[in-house]
C-alpha cells in the first residue's frame, strides 16, 4: 500500500467535451482501447490506493454513472449544473466531503485524463515522502503546450500558475500598446492580431478584448487613449495570487500543470473559499491554488512526468485518436516465434 492515510478522489466530469465534435457520446466515455476512459481511471485510481471516488457529473450525468457502474469501486455523485470552471466543479465536490467530516487526502483529477499507473504511484509516493500540502504532475513545455505554465522565482521556487488564455491576452494587449504608441491602428488589423494569437478562435478573441472588441465591431481605430481607458496595468503582467510579475519570467518555464492534483484536505476546502474569477475567462480556476498555497510556503512539490504517455488527456477527435492508437499498441499481444 502506497499512502499511509485514506484517499478520495474528485473527478471532474460534467462537461461534455464540445470539441470533440456532433456525439450523444460523454467523452469520459469513449472507449480507448475497449475501456472506457472513466472505467480506465477509477481501476487505475484503486490500484494506487485510492479508497473511494467522487465523481462531478453535468450533462450526460446518466451516461457517465451508468458507464461508471461497471467498476467495483466506491463511487459517489454531485451535480454541477452549471460550468463555471474547474473551481467551481472541484468547490462542490469538496463541500460535500467537508459536510461529512473528511480530513484525509484528496485526489483532484480532471475527467478526461487517460493515467498510466506509474504517474499516480509516483504523485502520491512523491506526496507522503515530503510531506506535502500539494503534490501535482507537471509535463515539459514542449510536450504539453497548451497547458496551464508553472511560473518560477530565480532561485526555483513555485509561484504558481497562469493559463495559456491569459497569457496569450497579456502578449496580445503589450504588442497592441506598443503599435498604438506609433500610431493610431485601423479595426480590421487588431481583429486580425487578436485572431492570430487565439489562433483563429473568433470566440476567445472577443472574450479576450471584451469592449475593445465591440469598437472593433463598428470600425472604430484603437489609439494610445482609448487603449489606456479601457485596460489596467495588471492586462500587461502575469497576475498570480493577486500579484503582478514581469512577463519575462515565461522565458524561463520548463512546466506545465496537467490538472492532476493531491491535497491534504483541509488546505484544499480553505483554498477554495477564497478563490475567485477574477481573470480573463471570469472563471474560477482551480489551478489558483498552486500560487495560494505557494504564497503561504506550503510544501509544494511538482511530479513531473518521465515521458509524455504517462499523462494523456483529450479535447478533440485527433487527441483521441493518438490514445487511442497509443493504448491499442501497447496492449496488443506480442508476436512469438
Amino acid at each position: 500500500m502506497l499512502q499511509p492515510s485514506r484517499i478520495v478522489s474528485i473527478i471532474l466530469a460534467a462537461g461534455k467535451g464540445t470539441r470533440m465534435g456532433e456525439t450523444h457520446l460523454h467523452k469520459v466515455c469513449h472507449p480507448v482501447a475497449g475501456t472506457p476512459v472513466i472505467v480506465r481511471s477509477l481501476e487505475t485510481y484503486q490500484r494506487a490506493g485510492v479508497a473511494a471516488n467522487l465523481l462531478v457529473v453535468g450533462q450526460y450525468a446518466e451516461q457517465v454513472i451508468h458507464t461508471a457502474a461497471a467498476v467495483p469501486a466506491p463511487v459517489m455523485y454531485c451535480y454541477q449544473s452549471e460550468q463555471k470552471g474547474t473551481g467551481h466543479a472541484t468547490k462542490i465536490a469538496a463541500s460535500l466531503l467537508e459536510a461529512q467530516g473528511y480530513a484525509g487526502d484528496i485526489l483532484v483529477v480532471a475527467g478526461d485524463k487517460v493515467l498510466e499507473d506509474s504517474i499516480v504511484e509516483r504523485l502520491i509516493a512523491t506526496y507522503y515522502a515530503e510531506q506535502c500540502t500539494l503534490a501535482f504532475v507537471v509535463g515539459a513545455v514542449e510536450h504539453f503546450p497548451v497547458s496551464g505554465r508553472i511560473v518560477t522565482d530565480a532561485h526555483g521556487s513555485i509561484i504558481g500558475n497562469v493559463e495559456v488564455f491569459d497569457i496569450q491576452r497579456m502578449r496580445l494587449l503589450i504588442e497592441l500598446r506598443e503599435r498604438v504608441g506609433q500610431g493610431p491602428l485601423p479595426a480590421d488589423e487588431v481583429k486580425r492580431m487578436a485572431l492570430d494569437y487565439f489562433k483563429q478562435d473568433k470566440r476567445k478573441a472577443i472574450k479576450a478584448l471584451g469592449v475593445i472588441w465591440e469598437h472593433l465591431q463598428h470600425g472604430h481605430p484603437v489609439d494610445w487613449h482609448f487603449l489606456a481607458q479601457h485596460t489596467r496595468v495588471e492586462d500587461y503582467a502575469l497576475n498570480i495570487n493577486h500579484r503582478q510579475y514581469a512577463p519575462e519570467l515565461l522565458d524561463h518555464v520548463r512546466y506545465t500543470n496537467l490538472s492532476v492534483y493531491l491535497f491534504k484536505a483541509s488546505a484544499l476546502y480553505r483554498t477554495l473559499q477564497q478563490l475567485g474569477s477574477a481573470n480573463a475567462q471570469h472563471e474560477e480556476y482551480l489551478t489558483d491554488l498552486i500560487g495560494m498555497l505557494a504564497a503561504e510556503n506550503a510544501r509544494v512539490e511538482m511530479v513531473p512526468l518521465h515521458y509524455p504517455q504517462e499523462a494523456m488527456a483529450f479535447n478533440t477527435q485527433a487527441e483521441f485518436d493518438e490514445i487511442e492508437a497509443y493504448y491499442t499498441r501497447e496492449t496488443a499481444p506480442v508476436a512469438v516465434g
